[in-house]
């Protein structure tokens, strides 16, 4: 996973969501871009059909969620913004990827969280919501101790092209 080779070393830099280092102590990150988690579903479900939804309307619908042993943090994320939308979600299928997931959610089969950076293909058969108060970014990340000398260069050539 690219989580745990960053940590052993095995790479110097990645990107990710910034969830997936939350806990790792001895990290350096920069925030490249911040988007919204989204709620989505399939056009079939009842709430498909609202201009806009809360994340505690979802506290009756089965959720689909990326496994727990491929992302602890992902998984752990969902429930706890289910939890501030004041429910414990229904998680009916940990799922190994987002591509399953969203197989899983064209099928009817539950509804997921996901972050607005995710390209969708112009898929007709689900409906996506914005959550306007949970942000996830996107980060390039690295361990404070990795002593490659084009991490600097690297990092501070990108952060000053993102600015401009």
């Amino acid at each position: 996973m690219l989580r745990e080779k960053l940590i052993n070393g095995s790479l110097d830099i990645a990107f990710t969501l910034s969830f997936e280092i939350e806990g790792y102590s001895g990290m350096i990150s920069n925030s490249i871009y911040r988007g919204n988690s989204i709620i989505i579903m399939d056009k079939s479900n009842p709430l498909s059909k609202r201009e806009s939804i809360l994340i505690n309307d979802l506290k009756e619908e089965p959720f689909l969620a990326i496994s727990r042993n491929e992302s602890p943090n992902g998984f752990d994320r969902v429930i706890n913004s289910c939890r501030r939308g004041g429910f414990t979600p229904k998680i009916e299928k940990q799922l190994p990827n987002i591509e399953s997931i969203l197989e899983s959610v064209e099928a009817g089969m539950g509804v997921a969280i996901f972050d607005s950076n995710f390209k969708f293909s112009n898929n007709e058969d689900i409906k996506l919501f914005k959550i306007d108060d949970d942000y996830i970014d996107v980060i390039m990340t690295w361990k404070k101790e990795n002593m490659n000398t084009g991490i600097p260069i690297f990092t501070n050539y990108l952060m000053e092209e993102i600015k401009n």
